[in-house]
């Protein structure tokens, strides 16, 4: 794996990506819950799993930091526009890169 060498680069790129998602149609698209593997769904509604998750984290991750940024993630404002298309996990294991910059992200499952 490569690291990417220009995070900046990298954030503009997804959020064009991200952008881009959000305009195409969504009709025919899985809706969110627990068909969908609960992507889509209000944050408040993973607590339990996330909180567990941190948990079995602990001494091998800041446990305090994780529920800080969980906590962070859980005080922001709920979706109320219209349904678009989401990735939920674009982190480096879906990103690719070739000599430093962002070429692609994985956005098919």
């Amino acid at each position: 794996m490569e690291v990417i060498a220009d995070p900046s680069q990298a954030a503009t790129i997804l959020g064009r990506l991200i952008t881009a998602l959000h305009k195409v149609d969504i009709a025919d698209a899985p809706r969110s819950g627990s068909a969908n593997h609960h992507c889509g769904v209000p944050l408040i509604q993973r607590d339990d799993l996330a909180r567990k998750a941190i948990h079995g984290l602990r001494g091998i991750f800041n446990s305090a930091a994780l529920t800080r940024a969980w906590e962070a993630a859980l005080s922001t404002p709920p979706w109320t526009g219209a349904p678009v298309w989401l990735r939920s996990d674009l982190n480096g294991g879906n990103l690719l890169s070739r000599r430093g910059p962002l070429m692609a992200a994985w956005i098919s499952d």
